[in-house]
Formats: structure tokens, sequence, C-alpha cells
């Protein structure tokens, strides 16, 4: 039936271009449009078909071949509409797929730089320990060449091994700048350790560099600690009253301002009492560039926001950040300040992380020790 009505609709197109020829040669000329029907896959017009538009009886078959051309040209003018949507989609889709590939590249990119930074850091441990255990076994060598008795070499003093802090280990052959496990007394614990600035084996115990790790903490928590040993944080009240009680240490303050302008303070006594005398500070020998603005706080107990040590009947830490410090009268120095940022003169009044003549809040800080001797 199909077949039937495809060839009858041939032979009326046939037909109508004939009556065409004859109207444009002197006939019946018959106003109408011109349907041009194309073979597939070649570039030319294989038929010519005049539509009558005022005539339809022109045409054998009547109505019914012109209203057949109508749906025809409705239907290719449908195609072609949808044909253009696929094309806009296919280009959406073409340019989220190179949006999604950049975006994939930046995380693979992130990805790698860590995973990199992390095996510096293991490849840094790695030595440290390595040169630690060659340091102890030429030690070991030491006392058995010195003495060639047997049971001298077992009773050895095990002290000798014990890493107290990061002067040990870069007395031990570790010149690395890194995180590492030490032994302050019985807990063991990881540092991080400065072995680069001013001679080395600095053991750090607060840090600020970023504004990670909020320092409005309780009490409790300046006595454990807090933080990130590789970024911002406080080894904790309790490991310095025991580090700092074993023997004479220094303290070095290291400071940055948002202007890349760099000073330190150096005091050449530092010690902090236990939890008893509220971990009071004792500090003296101030010399640097940076002014000293730790020695006014000298004697004083430690204050948090839920306990009030300073000399003033209000609370210095409640009214200043609420950060954790040796204050007598607030005064101009609070290194565990609210991290404000790069805000400049639009900082809040006696607010951030502050040292005396660096009157804007900091960009950076690190406060670390080391014996006296090294």
């Amino acid at each position: 039936m199909k077949t039937t009505a495809l060839l009858f609709a041939v032979f009326c197109i046939n037909l109508c271009v004939a009556q065409g020829d004859s109207a444009a040669d002197g006939g019946n000329a018959t106003s109408g449009g011109t349907v041009h029907i194309w073979r597939d896959g070649l570039e030319q017009c294989a038929h010519t078909v005049v539509v009558p538009r005022t005539d339809p009886e022109a045409c054998p078959g009547g109505k019914g071949v012109v209203v057949f051309l109508q749906d025809l040209k409705t239907a290719v003018d449908d195609l072609t509409t949808r044909l253009t949507r696929t094309e806009n989609r296919l280009e959406a889709i073409e340019k989220q797929f190179q949006k999604d590939q950049v975006q994939v590249y930046s995380s693979l990119t992130k990805v790698l730089l860590q995973e990199k930074e992390n095996f510096k850091q293991i490849r840094r441990n790695t030595e440290g320990i390595y040169s630690l255990v060659q340091a102890s076994a030429e030690r070991e060598d030491t006392r058995t060449s010195t003495d060639g008795e047997e049971e001298q070499t077992d009773d050895a003093d095990p002290e000798g091994y014990e890493i107290e802090d990061c002067s040990t280990l870069f007395r031990s052959g570790t010149t690395v700048s890194g995180i590492y496990s030490v032994s302050p007394g019985p807990r063991q614990m990881e540092v991080y350790c400065d072995m680069d600035t001013s001679g080395g084996g600095w053991t750090v115990f607060q840090r600020r560099q970023d504004g990670s790790v909020p320092f409005n903490r309780t009490w409790e928590e300046y006595r454990q600690g807090f933080g990130n040993k590789d970024g911002e944080y406080w080894l904790g009240n309790d490991v310095l009253h025991f580090l700092t009680s074993q023997q004479s240490y220094k303290l070095r303050i290291d400071l940055e301002s948002w202007q890349e302008e760099k000073r330190f303070a150096e005091y050449n006594t530092f010690r902090v009492g236990n939890a008893e005398q509220n971990y009071r500070l004792e500090v003296s020998g101030y010399q640097g560039n940076a002014g000293d603005s730790m020695t006014i706080n000298n004697g004083m107990s430690f204050s948090t926001i839920d306990k009030d040590n300073d000399v003033l009947r209000g609370s210095c830490s409640q009214h200043r950040g609420k950060g954790g410090w040796w204050f007598r009268a607030c005064g101009s120095a609070l290194l565990n300040g609210r991290y404000l940022g790069n805000c400049g003169s639009s900082c809040l009044h006696s607010q951030g992380v502050l040292w005396g003549l660096m009157t804007q809040s900091l960009k950076s800080v690190s406060m670390k020790i080391r014996p006296q001797s090294q």
C-alpha cells in the first residue's frame, strides 16, 4: 500500500512539472510555489515541482497532492529545527567536558604536589632517624674502645640515648627542620624542630602563621597543648614546665609583619613553673631588634579565659581576644591573640597577634627554646 502511494506521488509530481512547463510556454499561467526534491547524496536537483496555490485541480490528484507537499516541507523544517537543537547540545556538552578536564587536571596537580611534600617530609624524618642511629652507634663504639670490659658496656647509661628535645637531635647530626618525636620525660610526643635559625636545635612550642587554629582556649587546653605540629599549635604548659625545669633554657621569638618586615627577640633565661604555680614565667636577658615586650611579664602566672591571674580587676584574656598569656596589666605583647589577617590600621584596638614596637597584628610568629649551653 505504501509503495503504491509513493508511485502515485511521483506520478503526480512529474505531471505537475509538465503542467508547470506548459504554463511557462504560454499555457494557463498559474501562480504557485516551487519545491525542489533532491536525490540522497547528490548536490543536484532531481525534480522541480510547481505547486499551484490558486488552482489545486491543475495537478492530477487535486488538493491531496498539495497537502502532501506541504506536510513534506513541514517535516523538513521540523527536522532542521531538531538538528539545530542537537548541534547546540553537542556544543554545550563539549564545553562542559573541556571545563571538567581543567578541574580534574587542577585537582590531580594539587594531589601530586601534596604527595610530593609528604615524600619530602618522610625523607627528612628518615634522614634524622638515620643520623641519630649513626651517632648512637658511634658513641657505643667509643665506649667499647675506651673500656674493653663487657660488663661496663652492658651498664651503659640509658639516658645517653634519650631524645629530650630538638637540641639533642641537632647534636646527634640531624640538621633538617621538620617534625620529630622527642621524649621530654616519661612521655613521647611530636614537636617541630627548627634546625635553621640562629644555629639550629630549637624546639618550637608556639607558632602562628595563617589563623587555621583558634587560640581562644581554656586553661585545660593550654595545659595539654593543641593544634597541628606542621602548622599552628601550642605545645602545652605541662611540657614547657618539664623541659625548662631539667636544665637552663633560652627563648627566641621570631616575628614577621604583613609588610615582610622580620624581627626577633631572644632571652637568655626562660623557665615555666608547675601547675601549682599557675605556670609562672621567669624570663630575662633580652637581646634582639624587636624590642623587649616580655620582661614586663616576668614573675606573672599564666591566664586564660576561664582562669584570670593578672593584676587587674578585669580579665586581660577576656578583653584581649580570649587568648592565653602571662598577663600583668594586659601590656603590649600578646602572641596568642586573635589572628586578624592583613587588616592594617583597621584592626580592632588592642586585638590581634601583637608585639610592642610592631603595632599592627602580625602575619606570623614562632616561639622556641634551646638549652643555654648550645
